[in-house]
């Protein structure tokens, strides 16, 4: 049997959520390979809340779910959890370390229509990729 993650999310002084995680049993505690901005919000204390221990892919999306309730813009994470089936979006069957490059005029493209939406750039590039990978992958099964 696989090792249960753990959910959590690191509070300021105020009770206010800054951070939401899932990880190892230690991984709450652990201060290491945090960012910046994380880092900025815990200098003066935080406080941990350990919301459930569940197999890896039910904690990634409970996780998911929470940083949608609260919102990322509220949230020092990096930015949202991807669930099984956008994570496979960007990475080859075979190889994880195979990227997908972008032609610029699309880059261009994704970039002007969030701007114009004001939406952040990562979610609206997914929905946008996601279209244009199922085409590639649709072009595929054609040859």
């Amino acid at each position: 049997m696989k090792a249960l993650k753990t959910v959590y999310q690191h509070l300021d002084n105020d009770g206010n959520v800054f951070y939401i995680g899932s990880g190892s049993n230690t991984r709450p505690l652990n201060k290491s390979s945090r960012t910046k901005k994380w880092r900025e919000k815990s200098k003066d204390g935080y406080s941990i809340k350990i919301i459930d221990k569940l197999p890896e892919r039910e904690a990634k999306d409970l996780e998911r779910k929470l940083i949608q309730e609260i919102g990322l813009e509220n949230l020092v994470n990096k930015s949202h959890v991807w669930n099984a089936e956008e994570k496979e979006l960007f990475t080859n069957k075979y190889n994880t370390k195979t990227t997908i490059t972008i032609p610029m005029e699309m880059f261009n493209t994704i970039q002007k229509l969030a701007d114009e939406k004001m939406l952040k750039w990562n979610p609206m590039a997914r929905i946008l990729l996601r279209d244009h990978l199922d085409f590639l992958e649709a072009q595929k099964v054609k040859k």
